[in-house]
């Protein structure tokens, strides 16, 4: 028997949603299914308009990080430890953001994460 279609999902992209084309066609796809898609992101740049016509027909919701960003300084400005400790924070802060963000969504049924080439695992 076939496992039944989940009606949610839940994508976070770990980096700019508008400079992630394959997150974008990933719901796309995902809505073109009827599956409701809930994008936890950030958002910097200006999305397509097929995107943002999903989200004002209430068909994608999505959920900006931006409050949440903080950058890290530069390792050669303050010294490795205090790099290493804003880094931490940063990582924390992120962390609680996406997870507060999910928390905050109706039931998930599927969790799809699309990382940045510079992770080359997430486990």
């Amino acid at each position: 028997p076939r496992a039944p279609r989940p009606r949610r999902v839940c994508v976070i992209v770990l980096g700019d949603l508008a400079r992630s084309p394959r997150s974008v066609n990933h719901v796309m796809c995902l809505e073109s299914q009827g599956i409701h898609v809930t994008v936890v992101c950030y958002l910097h740049s200006r999305l397509s308009p097929a995107l943002v016509s999903l989200v004002e027909q209430g068909r994608v919701s999505i959920c900006n990080l931006e409050g949440s960003y903080r950058s890290t300084p530069a390792s050669s400005s303050r010294g490795k430890l205090a790099y290493f400790i804003s880094a931490v924070t940063a990582s924390i802060s992120r962390l609680l953001a996406m997870t507060l963000s999910m928390a905050r969504q109706p039931r998930i049924g599927l969790l799809l994460i699309q990382n940045p080439p510079c992770i080359s695992t997430f486990a």
